[in-house]
């Protein structure tokens, strides 16, 4: 028995007394302590696979018309944000299909749907996938791949790209009446933090936004606190491997 489970988990990395399926074992030691990790990344991660395949601008163009559609559809409080995934918890079959009727032939819409199909793919009850149309296909190994690559982009919360996401979250919050910022706060200075980490300004800029990012996300007014999106995210995770070795970091 002990040469089969020896033989079993021969693939994972040893990390401390934890031992690090292949999805994981190319990513930093910080996951397992880090706030960011456990439960900023997995609301924000999606805005990731936006601005690789559009672009900066773009991406939050195609976010913000999202956004004034599911708040318009729903005349829910504005405190909560959906960019946020685990809000999209919070919506009935009503929400959904006054959403879904409004986005259907929006050409932003179909872009969202483009970009995060492989996200959703591979992790199949993610709540993004309410305001889906249609059926979502298997992940085929270039879809994990494609997800692997843009999760390791952001699992470093001063990386260029996480960084970019913090920001863009922010100027949405203030969009959306969600909070609100000064003109001349330097949490909207868009401008300059497209220059992260060249520039001791942007650097700063991070810093802020790394301080603020937490207790925003903490707070029950701004995101669904009971949401298992992020238990989900992560267990899902660890299962993605040739031997399907259950919840080895949750209980």
């Amino acid at each position: 028995m002990a040469q089969d489970k020896k033989k079993i988990l021969s693939d994972h990395k040893q990390v401390g007394k934890k031992l690090l399926p292949p999805f994981l074992n190319s990513f930093p030691r910080q996951l397992y302590d880090s706030p960011y990790l456990c439960k900023v990344l997995p609301e924000i991660i999606w805005q990731g696979f936006l601005n690789d395949k559009y672009g900066i601008k773009n991406s939050v163009d195609i976010t913000l018309y999202l956004l004034h559609a599911i708040h318009e559809a729903t005349k829910l409080e504005k405190g909560k944000l959906f960019c946020f995934i685990s809000n999209y918890e919070i919506l009935d079959e009503k929400h959904i299909d006054k959403i879904r009727s409004r986005l259907f032939f929006n050409n932003n819409y179909k872009k969202f749907l483009e970009a995060i199909q492989p996200f959703i793919s591979v992790f199949p009850e993610c709540p993004l996938r309410k305001i889906f149309y249609n059926k979502i296909p298997e992940y085929s190994k270039k879809d994990l791949q494609y997800v692997k690559n843009i999760t390791k982009k952001l699992l470093n919360n001063d990386s260029k790209e996480t960084t970019l996401i913090l920001a863009n979250t922010f100027y949405f919050a203030n969009q959306m009446g969600v909070l609100h910022l000064t003109k001349d706060s330097c949490l909207l200075n868009m401008d300059e933090v497209i220059n992260y980490p060249d520039t001791g300004e942007s650097k700063k800029i991070a810093s802020f936004l790394r301080a603020s990012i937490n207790p925003f996300v903490g707070n029950d007014i701004y995101i669904y606190q009971n949401s298992m999106w992020s238990k989900y995210f992560w267990n899902r995770a660890y299962q993605l491997e040739p031997f399907n070795v259950d919840n080895l970091y949750f209980s």
